[in-house]
């Protein structure tokens, strides 16, 4: 957490210290700051964000989700999961068009951590955690302009991270099964090193 409290520091002085777009002589009436709400599979989130022009917004993001349980297979075994999530992170929005200033691409790290506890129905208990790590978020998004006024949006991208760290937590297996367990969790889509997002967002630029 001190990590995460560290980053959440240097993202604030970071967007606090972008010139505003009056400095650097945009064209147009743009806000100067904005609120975002969003929902994605990562969970809920609150974004602060401060456009510079109308071509480029910086963003500061916390987000996360309670304990959330349900089922995944995973190479022919199923396990009832226990998952939640905490996060920061900073990003810059770039519109490459400003005659269509609805459409942007998206670029930034966040840090935090996932944790999924799995347990099969032996009473076999896994853990795979994401804790931490800084990862990296590309993708692309549709609304959310500097416009003043309530805003919407849509953002598709995915976090590129180291993966996740599986561990046993406990059950009845020998070794050779905890590792290929183990082996198997790591190799499943679900939990490896590319993650897919999309998010829905509502706002509103002051």
């Amino acid at each position: 957490m001190i990590r995460v409290a560290l980053f959440l520091s240097w993202c604030v002085l970071l967007v606090a210290q972008v010139p505003s777009a009056s400095a650097t002589g945009s064209v147009g009436e743009i806000s100067e700051y904005g609120v975002l709400f969003g929902a994605s599979p990562f969970g809920v989130s609150a974004t602060v964000s401060k456009h510079t022009s109308t071509k480029t917004t910086w963003q500061f993001s916390v987000g996360g989700a309670p304990k959330t349980a349900f089922d995944v297979p995973v190479n022919g075994v199923n396990y009832s999961m226990d998952t939640e999530s905490l996060w920061v992170g900073c990003f810059v929005n770039h519109r490459p068009f400003v005659e269509r200033d609805w459409f942007r691409l998206v670029t930034g790290i966040a840090i935090g951590t996932i944790e999924n506890s799995l347990r099969d129905s032996q009473g076999n208990r896994f853990l795979a955690e994401y804790r931490e790590s800084p990862v990296a978020y590309m993708g692309f998004g549709f609304g959310v302009t500097t416009r003043p006024g309530i805003t919407l949006g849509l953002d598709i991208g995915w976090l590129q991270s180291a993966g996740a760290r599986i561990s046993y937590q406990g059950g009845s297996l020998s070794p050779d099964e905890q590792r290929a367990r183990m082996e198997a969790i790591s190799d499943d889509f679900f939990f490896g090193s590319f993650l897919p997002n999309i998010q829905l967002g509502l706002g509103y630029n002051l």
